[in-house]
């Protein structure tokens, strides 16, 4: 999703609402934190923050972009598709976060590390 940003990025921006500024700045903003974020938990550097970071900013998205739009057209299935894919990312980020530390204790735990 974050390289997508850059390939869109026109696009992009024009799906950020108009009482929000800088519209090209916060798509690039937004694409290098996904990348960012992806590397992060490839590499499991900061993987828990990450999530963490990644899961809010969508939550957020949900919250002052996606429902404003759903209660708007609340009968184009388009856009609580939108809405509920974003919910979906942020639950999985959350996820990911969650079991960073515990995938890491696991194996320590294994190792007889404590």
């Amino acid at each position: 999703f974050g390289v997508q940003h850059f390939m869109y990025a026109a696009f992009v921006a024009t799906l950020i609402p108009a009482w929000i500024p800088s519209h090209l700045f916060f798509t690039y903003f937004t694409g290098v934190g996904m990348v960012a974020t992806g590397i992060s938990i490839a590499t499991k550097v900061y993987a828990r923050l990450a999530g963490i970071l990644l899961g809010s900013m969508f939550l957020f998205w949900v919250v002052f972009l996606h429902a404003p739009r759903v209660m708007a057209q609340s009968h184009n299935g388009d856009e609580w598709t939108s809405a509920f894919i974003a919910l979906a990312m942020s639950a999985g980020a959350f996820v990911v976060a969650g079991t960073s530390c515990r995938g890491r204790a696991i194996v320590e735990s294994q190792n007889g590390q404590h």
